[in-house]
């Protein structure tokens, strides 16, 4: 993938979260301490938990060690989840979500239209985002790790399995996990529900 291209899929998920600013009125249940490891190399380290309803998503982006999460835009640190509700391996158009976070933190749920455009925000109950500055188990050294709260129902497309890309932005760290331009899905991270 190109420079140009990569910077223009960024600024087009920068902007299209910009017109977020509403709070989901969300409490996370009570998670165990038992979890398993999605990805782990060393840019990314991804883990789950779940309970009966949710799962928890922690994603420590390992290489952005400059907190940047209250800087001006487009520079400061955000993730977004590509969610393929029914794990088709397409994108299917007001099915497949696109979570993130939009102005001043808020949480952003948008429907993924064409690989290129997605509906604006709309307020979703069940999500809850959190974002850190702290050192872990994986690395001493500080970095931004991403907490996110989802509602299992809001995941899935009555499919039981569905296919995650986690896209991460910062001044030391970006891009989709997997990867694959020119098609989003093609490559996933499946997660039975």
């Amino acid at each position: 993938m190109t420079n140009s291209i990569k910077i223009s899929a960024l600024l087009f998920l920068f902007f299209s979260f910009l017109s977020c600013n509403k709070e989901a009125d969300f409490e996370p249940g009570v998670f165990d301490n038992s979890e398993e490891t999605l990805i782990e190399n060393d840019l990314i380290l991804v883990r789950l938990q779940e309970n009966q309803e949710q799962v928890k998503l922690i994603i420590e982006d390992l290489l952005n060690t400059s907190d940047d999460r209250d800087a001006e835009p487009p520079l400061f640190d955000y993730f977004s989840l590509k969610v393929d509700a029914n794990n088709n391996n397409l994108i299917d158009s007001n099915i497949d979500k696109l979570y993130g976070i939009g102005n001043n933190g808020a949480n952003c749920m948008s429907f993924i239209i064409t690989q290129f455009s997605i509906t604006g925000c709309t307020e979703e109950e069940g999500y809850s985002y959190e974002a850190s500055f702290e050192s872990s188990s994986k690395s001493s050294e500080e970095h931004i790790i991403y907490e996110l709260v989802i509602n299992k129902e809001n995941l899935s497309n009555n499919s039981g399995t569905v296919g995650l890309v986690f896209i991460l932005n910062g001044q030391d760290s970006g891009g989709a996990i997997p990867s694959n331009p020119t098609r989003p899905f093609r490559e996933t991270i499946e997660l039975k529900l």
